[in-house]
């Protein structure tokens, strides 16, 4: 992936979409390597109500945006937990099939 030498507002967005692996996402996300560079986005089918209250819940920093409700079919979700990789331009690097946590580092 080409540098500009700026860090881009969002370098890869990670989806997950159950509990099972929020912890490992807690866990990247407080990484020092990380900061300014990733931006870890939950995504929540159950409601704009219900992401409020995690949000509200966990004390998370970050903004709780409202989508159109949708998962852009560009992530291919087929089943939950789903994880998507997405690289600063907005195209999918890495789907759920053969996604590993490894991929962010390699794709710093």
């Amino acid at each position: 992936m080409p540098s500009s030498g700026l860090i881009p507002n969002t370098l890869m967005n990670i989806l997950i979409l159950q509990a099972i692996v929020r912890k490992e996402m807690d866990k990247l996300a407080a990484d020092a390597k990380y900061a300014g560079k990733v931006n870890f986005v939950l995504v929540n089918l159950d409601g704009v109500e219900k992401a409020k209250e995690y949000h509200a819940g966990k004390a998370l920093t970050g903004a709780c945006p409202h989508g159109s409700g949708k998962v852009p079919p560009e992530y291919g979700l087929k089943y939950i937990p789903h994880k998507t990789l997405v690289g600063a331009d907005g195209k999918v690097m890495k789907n759920f099939d053969g996604f590993k946590w490894s991929d962010i580092d390699a794709a710093l």
